[in-house]
């Protein structure tokens, strides 16, 4: 969703480790953006991790995960940066993110 400058993305991912349909993992992402401009861009991403559908992880053992990060997207490539910090026992405490990524 759009509303004016600021971006409000959900997306609600299923994780599949090629072991059956009973391993099937819940992992949604979400994500609030602010673009300053068509090029550039600052957000907050949200990465979770509640593990398969017919045992979901405790507290503990989920991966919740933070980032602020900026994006820049225009020539010759775009970039995505980020700095993240993960609040559960089963997250990383830090993380670091840079995609590289060139649309054709």
């Amino acid at each position: 969703m759009r509303f004016g400058p600021v971006d409000l993305i959900f997306n609600p991912i299923i994780d599949n480790s090629w072991k059956g349909v009973g391993s099937l993992d819940f992992a949604p992402a979400a994500r609030i953006d602010y673009n300053f401009s068509e090029i550039w861009a600052v957000a907050l991403e949200h990465y979770a991790d509640y593990g398969q559908f017919r045992d979901l992880a405790g507290l503990r053992n989920q991966q919740q995960t933070l980032f602020a990060v900026v994006d820049y997207s225009g020539e010759p490539v775009n970039v995505e940066a980020g700095i993240g910090h993960g609040f559960t026992a089963g997250s990383d405490g830090l993380v670091l993110k840079l995609m590289l990524t060139r649309t054709f």
